[in-house]
């Protein structure tokens, strides 16, 4: 061997092609006292030319060159599985595209597979179908199951790792949670062109928007924000196209960033009418976090929505005989008022103080069990605000109401619909539980210490308190924001996705307030996240937040594969 007669300073490694990470042909000069060079990142199943030169002050000498075959793998997870809205036939549709990796071996089909038992009896099933194709529709599903689906790519060399989505036959009356999703924000333009004048009212579309189906849809679960309103005054949501309904959903003073949890019923079009009952324009936000299925409900714990309409004013002495005083506890009959039947297991309230002397709260509970240790509603002397309050209805087909307060309270309870009684198996059945806190970082319960600005809390939901450990899709919370420094908002989403564009809650600073936040617990294929929701502090202070449970929606099914 020969150096030319100068002497080596380094080699030069070059390979050919792509890795995989799509990086093409490579060339690297290392020292002269290297003997061995390794090349990483490249593709299963690809050969790449590889050379040597020896390099000195003369310049590069002659190649020596050689190839290597890097041995085929099992292919990658297919990349965009998605399920379609079951029919009411049973049959639904789960779609796919190719993985981001064969593992250097031509994809020759996937593998479909299903668990549980369908409506004839048959039990687990896998087929094998085309590479080419890329759906697959299952038939006869059962009613009020959840069943879940796997697709596999499959090659010469093996079948690869599942990619996992989730199949649910919904029945009439299911509340179906959806990823929180921002459909309508006059701010933006979206959907609302701007401030919705003083005592004017807009319309908003929500079958067909944010993972809400165009059909077959009986009423939306909305978190409705009012935006710098320039004058006292209150928000109502109904129906679209049909007469107005005499309740209020949302109560605001001049300035205030409020939201509220509105569950109603649909218009024939698809959307609803949104009021503002001000002397001045609001800007008006809509967030959607599900809906309920049409149909007529007959499974236990299914979700039938009733016209909004004023069940109790203590105003008016209607059920309460005046305000409530401090520390005193009101009783209201719900059943066979308001369109509530007397077999209701639970029923879906807004319930507003008006008017207090003194700071306090509200704690709605069922009548005749002891008083529970949470807090549906949090207001401030002279503050009218309303909450959305899903509750068990107790003893007599009554609620408890107690003012957690220094002085006197009016209180206003509104309905808008009701949860079957029974007992709950279907998918999208609501559980309804005795209210119970299971979180609280002034405690600390699960969160330890206030949760600083911008910071980002995670917390278990399923198997806390009252909940089952597993077959839960949703849950029901009271979310309270205490004693922040600063002005912001809350975001609850589900656990192992992004942080959603939507707000749950808003607050200023010092104030002390609730809301009813309707969430998707992270997904049970989700490793580390399954049965968590986030929340994000959206605020440049910290602030405290305090978290209680009402209910569950079911995940239905979850037979074991």
């Amino acid at each position: 061997m020969s150096d030319g007669g100068s002497a080596i300073t380094g080699y030069r490694v070059a390979r050919n092609g792509v890795d995989a990470g799509g990086t093409g042909p490579t060339s690297t000069v290392v020292s002269a006292s290297t003997g061995s060079y390794g090349f990483t990142g490249l593709r299963p199943g690809s050969t790449y030319a590889l050379s040597v030169r020896a390099i000195n002050t003369l310049g590069d000498g002659p190649a020596a060159s050689g190839s290597v075959t890097t041995p085929a793998t099992v292919p990658g997870v297919p990349t965009g599985v998605a399920t379609s809205t079951i029919t009411p036939s049973g049959s639904g549709t789960v779609t796919w595209a190719p993985p981001a990796s064969d593992g250097g071996s031509a994809v020759t089909g996937y593998r479909i597979s299903r668990n549980g038992t369908d409506s004839t009896g048959a039990g687990p099933s896998s087929t094998l179908v085309s590479a080419a194709t890329r759906s697959n529709t299952f038939v006869n599903l059962r009613p009020g199951v959840s069943y879940s689906v796997s697709v596999q790519a499959v090659t010469a060399v093996g079948t690869g790792l599942s990619a996992c989505a989730t199949l649910t036959v919904q029945v009439a009356g299911a509340i179906v949670p959806v990823t929180p999703m921002r459909i309508a924000d006059s701010r933006t333009a979206l959907q609302i062109p701007g401030t919705v004048p003083a005592f004017s009212s807009v319309e908003v579309q929500v079958t067909g928007k944010g993972g809400i189906p165009v059909s077959d849809v009986a009423a939306a679960v909305l978190t409705v924000t009012a935006v710098t309103p320039a004058a006292d005054g209150y928000l109502t949501v109904w129906p679209a196209r049909t007469p107005q309904t005499f309740t209020s959903n949302l109560n605001f003073v001049a300035a205030q960033n409020i939201p509220n949890t509105v569950i109603v019923p649909v218009g024939g079009i698809g959307a609803v009418g949104v009021y503002n009952g001000s002397a001045g324009g609001v800007h008006v936000l809509v967030d959607v976090t599900g809906y309920i299925m049409g149909g007529t409900s007959t499974a236990d714990g299914m979700f039938e929505p009733v016209t909004p309409s004023r069940v109790a004013d203590s105003r008016v002495g209607q059920q309460i005989p005046g305000a409530v005083p401090a520390s005193g506890t009101a009783e209201v009959q719900l059943t066979n008022r308001g369109g509530i039947p007397g077999d209701a297991a639970a029923v879906v309230l807004n319930v507003t103080a008006v008017c207090p002397t003194g700071s306090g709260f509200v704690t709605v509970w069922p009548t005749g069990i002891s008083m529970t240790t949470t807090s549906s509603l949090n207001f401030v002397a002279g503050q009218t605000i309303p909450n959305a309050v899903i509750v068990r209805v107790g003893t007599g087909g009554k609620i408890s109401l107690y003012n957690g307060s220094g002085g006197a309270v009016h209180l206003l309870v509104d309905v808008s619909g009701y949860l079957r009684g029974g007992n709950p198996s279907k998918a999208g059945a609501f559980g309804a539980v005795t209210p119970t806190r299971i979180a609280d970082s002034r405690a600390p319960l699960q969160l330890v210490g206030a949760l600083g600005g911008s910071g980002i809390a995670e917390l278990q939901i399923s198997g806390q308190g009252p909940l089952p450990a597993t077959g839960v899709a949703a849950v029901v919370l009271n979310v309270t924001a205490v004693t922040p420094t600063g002005g912001g908002y809350l975001t609850v989403w589900p656990s192992g996705i992004p942080r959603t564009a939507t707000s749950s809650l808003n607050f200023q600073a010092g104030q002390t307030i609730a809301s009813t936040v309707v969430v998707p617990v992270g997904s049970i294929n989700t490793v580390g996240t399954a049965g968590k929701i986030s929340i994000f502090n959206g605020s440049t202070g910290a602030v405290h937040v305090v978290v209680d449970v009402a209910g569950y929606i079911l995940f239905g099914g979850a037979e074991p594969a």
